[in-house]
């Protein structure tokens, strides 16, 4: 039964058609013309993040679209892979793109959303550093290159030192599945604002099969190569 509620979970936590509620989750001050806030999900992945998303760019886009969302983020890990055709589709299902990346190196882990030209230089930068220095330290590197970057994690020791030099644009990041009792707490501790999120992998939950696949196909694969 725990194994069959558990499936539940991930099956809904990890698609697109599934809204987080949370009290700064993904939200704007915008109004769906109800009284009620716009839900924005702002952890997408697509097929470039390899081994992890399903969903073609187009595709994402259109679901957001017909969700009545008029905005997304794509946040493919460790990469901008597929940002002129998040643009190019982002445009054509009218929609207003959010550019960004999740980034993992190490034992850490933070999303990271642009906000302005700087902020997507000091993105570039980073993930220029990560792929080619092999001494690369993710909180160095955003201790350094944070400049017109909107930054959220559930790593709580990449969040601490990132507080201590500056509280702006610095998210606790929430989302089912993933601890949201103990990152809640933090947040309330360390005086860091949360943001919800569904760490989205795929569009709906039929395609959940394939998501376990996929990841057993690509651990298998790393077993190997160790």
């Amino acid at each position: 039964m725990e194994i069959q509620r558990n499936y539940r979970l991930k099956k809904s936590r990890d698609c697109l058609n599934n809204k987080c509620r949370g009290s700064h989750g993904g939200r704007t001050d915008e109004t769906d013309g109800q009284g009620s806030a716009k839900f924005v999900h702002l952890n997408v992945h697509s097929h470039y993040s390899r081994g992890w998303g399903l969903a073609p760019l187009k595709e994402l886009c259109q679901m957001a679209r017909s969700l009545g969302m008029d905005r997304l983020a794509i946040t493919d890990i460790n990469g901008l892979y597929g940002l002129i055709f998040f643009l190019q589709a982002s445009k054509e299902a009218g929609i207003m793109p959010i550019v960004g990346s999740e980034l993992r190196s190490d034992n850490h882990r933070a999303v990271l959303l642009v906000k302005n030209h700087e902020g997507y230089a000091n993105l570039c930068r980073i993930i220029s550093d990560l792929h080619c220095h092999k001494q690369f330290n993710l909180i160095t590197a955003l201790l350094e290159r944070r400049e017109g970057l909107i930054i959220f994690s559930d790593d709580f020791s990449l969040l601490k030192k990132l507080r201590k030099d500056s509280p702006e644009d610095l998210f606790v990041e929430m989302s089912p599945g993933y601890n949201m009792h103990r990152c809640y707490s933090f947040s309330r501790r360390s005086q860091i604002p949360p943001v919800a999120t569904n760490r989205v992998f795929m569009i709906s939950g039929d395609q959940f099969h394939l998501h376990r696949i996929l990841r057993v196909w690509i651990r298998s694969r790393l077993l190997k190569i160790c």
